[in-house]
């Protein structure tokens, strides 16, 4: 065999040896095989487990977690959270580790310390006693940095300096700029216990990481701006919610799913941390769902979808239905009525016919009237369920307060000319209406209609 092929055989085998020195979970993770990753490690016994999720990659030094952070790994990232808990984070200096720790251990004891001493004070504040005397041979209590040197002096490498700062400070692990600053990747531990894994910009969170409350037991998988959840993200909670969707300034704001303990789903838009305009709230125990308007939170108007081809239409309160709405019966014929303390109260049934008029009746400045459409739209074929949704939108809402502000001019007729629905959530968007009213100053004899306007 000549030299040269001596030398490429050597390549492949040192190529094919470096391969199978990569750990079998960045193996795995080269291929995006996530279900894979985690039964891998399931399999592994707990000693093994942290051993596997410590190991980084030879590649690039990144740890399993700051993987699955970047790539947006969610059930990853919370399975190993779950399971190896603050390991997960695979920090490398374990003698910063072993600080930290004793500075929990120690500033626990100083807190008991503290609160006995204060008990003390008051009991006997309260018996009319004397505080004892100072004693002023008595040495005084060193500082907690001091206390906690003292436990490592004569330990290779530990300073009382990288004592204090782990313990007012916490740890960092990562990328720096020129002047010192956190930047790019990297990772803290930091004194209330949370941990941060993930980009870092000027000292800020800035793009993709994980945050860990330690106290809650919270995590946030998702993109962060100037420290705060902001962008795309995923939240899961300690009781068992989880919400994934869009962040701004720290709160649940624009398009998002939370699911609730109990089963229950909500869908739509949130604005800081409460559901606020178009979205579908999905009831776990039976499949209901309510669609429509929300306002700080509470549904308010829209859809309830209830099972057999029935829907009802109207307003609600407290997530009730409440006053007047219409329940319709598949294709086949509505209900119009009210809620009256709970109670559905039935003002009327009528059959539904492809070849009717439909309408839709509602109360307006003490009379009922029927909103319908003009033959234009009539002959379009616009449905019941767009009419119930046009009397209770926002924009036809707004429109009635202020007719039933004004006593001058009486509407006797309400048609709708046109109307434009939003693709998205199926709400009206652009609405125009021709409307019949007369001037009620006048007396009945002589009153001169108005003509048709346009709203």
């Amino acid at each position: 065999m000549s030299e040269h092929g001596d030398e490429d055989e050597r390549d492949q085998e040192g190529e094919e040896e470096a391969k199978t020195t990569v750990p079998v979970v960045y193996q795995l993770a080269a291929e995006d095989k996530v279900g894979q990753i985690v039964k891998y490690l399931n399999s592994k016994e707990d000693e093994e487990f942290l051993e596997a999720i410590e190991e980084r990659n030879p590649e690039n030094g990144q740890s399993l977690m700051m993987w699955a952070t970047l790539r947006q790994r969610f059930v990853l990232v919370e399975w190993l959270l779950k399971r190896g808990k603050r390991e997960a984070f695979a920090f490398k200096n374990k003698q910063l580790l072993t600080i930290y720790d004793k500075w929990v251990e120690e500033r626990k004891a100083k807190a008991e310390r503290d609160k006995e001493a204060a008990e003390e004070a008051a009991a006997r504040a309260a018996e009319g006693g004397e505080p004892p005397e100072e004693d002023e041979d008595k040495p005084a209590e060193p500082e907690l940095h001091q206390v906690v040197f003292e436990a490592f002096e004569g330990e290779e490498g530990v300073t009382i300096h990288m004592v204090r700062t782990v313990g007012e400070l916490g740890i960092y692990e990562g990328g720096r700029d020129e002047a010192g600053n956190k930047t790019g990747l990297g990772q803290t531990l930091f004194v209330n216990g949370d941990i941060y894994i993930g980009e870092y910009l000027n000292n800020k969170r800035e793009g993709l990481g994980t945050y860990f409350w330690a106290k809650e037991a919270n995590i946030y998988t998702g993109e962060w701006r100037r420290d705060v959840r902001w962008g795309l993200g995923r939240m899961v909670y300690a009781d068992g919610g989880r919400y994934y969707g869009a962040w701004a300034r720290d709160k649940k704001n624009g398009r998002g799913r939370y699911t609730y303990i109990n089963g229950d789903t909500y869908d739509g838009d949130w604005e800081d941390d409460e559901r606020e305009g178009q979205g579908t709230y999905t009831f776990a125990a039976d499949s209901s769902s309510y669609v429509g308007t929300f306002r700080r939170g509470d549904f308010t108007s829209g859809k309830w979808v209830l099972s057999g081809g029935v829907t009802y239409y109207g307003i609600f309160k407290n997530f009730k239905p409440f006053g007047r709405g219409l329940y319709l019966f598949g294709d086949k014929f509505k209900q119009e009525g009210e809620y009256r303390r709970g109670e559905w109260v039935i003002h009327r049934v009528e059959n539904l016919k492809s070849d009717v008029d439909v309408d839709y009746q509602l109360k307006l400045q003490g009379q009922t009237i029927a909103l319908r459409y003009t033959p234009e739209q009539h002959g379009a074929r616009p449905s019941l369920e767009q009419l119930v949704s046009v009397a209770n939108c926002q924009a036809f809402q707004s429109w009635r307060k202020a007719v039933e502000a004004q006593k001058q001019t009486q509407i006797s007729d309400i048609r709708i000319r046109s109307l434009e629905l939003d693709p998205r959530t199926g709400s009206p968007a652009s609405i125009r209406l021709e409307v019949s009213a007369y001037d009620a100053t006048r007396p009945a004899t002589v009153r001169a209609k108005l003509p048709l306007s346009d709203v």
